[in-house]
């Protein structure tokens, strides 16, 4: 039986009147009661599209608002719903899990990043350290979701699937306080020349890290449980070979020619995970793949990434890659400049990739060898 997993940035999904982000001059951005009406609607018929199997979610800002998305596509009694209130400012993840395909067995959000998590090199006060760097995070600003689904049917009943939703910081340029860039009163703002570029900076450091931290958690869970497939569903706000988004998904190799031993051996292998894009680039004359538009770039910042046991070479192989899909028409409308529900239902592409059930053949000295083996190059 097909397996089909997807992610869906919800565009600030939450309650009518329920706080959300800062605004400049204080208070909070809010959806009016007929905003929040046709942003359940369109959700919901965005939802019956989709119509996949594991959905994980972005800026779900309430549990509530997306129980009212799934009874108004018809779909609440259809999925297991894993989902929590966010706080001003804090937008949270969530999964949807059909029922008919899963029991969830266990999930959790993580708010900090690991404890042997270090981003540090050298002495950054000593002038003749070229290299040094110091960077530093405690929390995760928007904590992924981890959850272990059960398979109900089909020929892997009863084996797990661990499912991470995952949101990385924006690109959008951060605010700088006033402790690190102080401006005396009545004068003109020294950093206001560089506050794009600094802020623009920040986001992606604070990106970086915690794609770092997001990765570690990954390694670290793959390496404790090698047999069991897992797959990462989200907005990680940057391109597929991005840096960021390479560090999430580990960089395995692709096979790329007959006798190439890529997705059968070493480390990366073993813990890296395959983007859907790729895939179906291998699978498509043209790539036409993209989630976001921004000052009319079309990009791809949302992702389904899926380890060995789905990728069509691996000697581990339970599902083989099928197809991927992308909606994305909403993101022309002429009205996508518009900053309401009523303009702009959504703001990025949704995203699923479908799998189907295909156990590699048993193969004498088949299985991946062991972390820390060199990787084949393609």
């Amino acid at each position: 039986m097909p397996i089909s997993l997807a992610s869906f940035n919800l565009y600030n999904l939450q309650s009518p009147g329920a706080p959300m982000h800062r605004l400049p001059r204080g208070g909070h951005s809010a959806w009016t009661a007929d905003e929040y009406a046709k942003k359940i609607r369109w959700t919901a018929s965005m939802l019956q599209r989709l119509d996949a199997d594991a959905i994980g979610f972005q800026e779900a800002w309430s549990a509530a608002a997306l129980a009212d998305a799934f009874a108004e596509a018809g779909l609440d009694k259809a999925y297991h719903l894993v989902a929590r209130d966010g706080a001003p400012g804090r937008p949270q993840v969530a999964l949807a899990a059909r029922r008919t395909r899963f029991d969830v067995r266990g999930f959790g959000w993580t708010e900090t990043v690991p404890e042997h998590f270090r981003l540090r090199r050298g002495r950054v006060d000593d002038a003749d350290d070229l290299d040094a760097v110091d960077v530093r995070i405690a929390t995760l600003s928007r904590p992924p979701l981890h959850a272990r689904l059960r398979l109900r049917t089909g020929p892997y009943r009863g084996r797990e699937l661990a499912v991470w939703v995952a949101h990385l910081k924006s690109k959008r340029p951060m605010d700088l306080d006033a402790r690190h860039y102080p401006a005396a009163r009545g004068q003109p703002n020294p950093w206001a020349p560089y506050r794009e570029a600094i802020g623009s900076a920040l986001s992606t450091v604070r990106r970086a890290a915690e794609a770092v931290a997001l990765r570690m958690m990954l390694t670290d869970a793959m390496l404790a449980e090698p047999d069991l497939p897992v797959a990462v569903l989200g907005d990680l706000n940057d391109a597929t070979l991005s840096v960021t988004t390479t560090l999430v998904s580990g960089e395995p190799a692709y096979k790329l020619w007959a006798r190439s031993t890529a997705g059968t051996t070493g480390a990366r292998t073993l813990t890296g995970l395959y983007t859907a894009e790729t895939l179906q680039q291998y699978r498509s004359q043209r790539d036409v793949y993209y989630t976001h538009v921004h000052a009319n770039r079309l990009e791809s910042l949302d992702h389904v990434l899926v380890s060995r046991h789905f990728y069509d070479h691996s000697p581990d192989r339970l599902w083989s890659f099928k197809e991927l899909k992308v909606w994305n028409d909403h993101l022309h409308d002429a009205n996508r400049s518009g900053k309401t529900a009523l303009q702009w239902p959504g703001d990025h592409g949704v995203v699923a990739a479908y799998f189907d059930d295909n156990r590699a053949p048993a193969v004498e000295g088949g299985a991946v060898a062991a972390a820390g083996e060199r990787d084949d190059a393609g």
